[in-house]
């Protein structure tokens, strides 16, 4: 076995400085998300055909044909598009990372470049949902952040972490105070939020919650039931600002983007998806083993 101390000389010096060049990597101005056609890196090191999750640094070149498509990540989590048939210097593009972009899809683009550079993060973290209530202490034991819903129809289930097999919920009108709307029993692992909207007279905001959890959650979940042509106006708002590429990532991006919008339904409709059409990927599989 080789030890620190016992590692000839002759051989650190050339470990030494191959270590200390790893140890010394810059981190890059700009990840590939996304290439599609003839895109390509000019200069060395690496010069050729530019794949996705290949780094970019702003002393860099790139060319693209025509009929192709390029979509940076840059290190602040914005992005850019190209599209147009060009070759770029990579500094030049520095300025347009700058542009305002949308909160949701920032925090989607600061979740991919974590779990590029290996930091293991839990998609959970960057799901803020707008909107939402206070969490409380009763919140993290359950599978989805559900103190704020947006709902229309379908079947959502959500599961709670709780000893009893059976919990009562209440509604109300109120965040705070108001008699409750509706009572009703339900089991801890299979309740399906329609059961509870049937209920409710008409569309409007509703607050809601569950006793028997340990510990107590303290606040009222938020729920809104939408009007039909409402809803399916902001579903389609919000789909239009995912950024397209492959079936499989479109779909991951367009359910992320849903659930931080607490459009729940909507989002398992399109995790199911990214994980029909890439049923190997762990991460699509994640997301949508939460509403399963």
């Amino acid at each position: 076995m080789i030890t620190r101390t016992n590692i000839p000389k002759s051989l650190l010096v050339f470990i030494l400085p191959l270590w200390l060049a790893q140890r010394a990597v810059p981190t890059p101005d700009f990840v590939v998300y996304y290439a599609q056609g003839n895109v390509k890196k000019m200069n060395m090191p690496e010069k050729g055909a530019l794949k996705k999750w290949a780094k970019l640094y702003s002393k860099d070149m790139v060319s693209l044909g025509s009929h192709s498509q390029l979509i940076l990540i840059c290190k602040n989590f914005h992005t850019i598009k190209l599209d147009r048939p060009d070759t770029v210097r990579m500094k030049a593009l520095l300025s347009r990372c700058t542009e305002n972009k949308s909160s949701f899809i920032v925090s989607y683009f600061h979740f991919i470049w974590d779990e590029l550079f290996d930091k293991k993060p839990d998609p959970q973290a960057y799901l803020h949902n707008i909107g939402a209530v206070s969490r409380s202490s009763g919140a993290d034991r359950m599978y989805l952040f559900i103190d704020t819903i947006n709902y229309l129809s379908g079947d959502l289930k959500i599961k709670f972490n709780a000893s009893a097999d059976s919990l009562t919920l209440k509604a109300f009108d109120n965040p705070i105070h108001s008699k409750s709307l509706v009572t009703m029993n339900i089991p801890s692992d299979n309740f399906h939020i329609d059961s509870l909207a049937s209920r409710l007279k008409a569309p409007g905001v509703y607050y809601w919650n569950v006793s028997g959890l340990q510990p107590p959650r303290k606040s009222r979940c938020y729920l809104k039931v939408w009007q039909k042509k409402a809803y399916a106006d902001i579903v389609d708002s919000l789909l239009k600002t995912v950024v397209k590429t492959d079936p499989a990532e479109t779909a991951y991006m367009a359910g992320f983007v849903l659930e931080k919008n607490a459009f729940l339904y909507e989002a398992a409709k399109q995790y199911r998806l990214a994980n029909k059409l890439e049923p190997g990927n762990k991460i699509y599989r994640s997301a949508y083993s939460r509403f399963l």
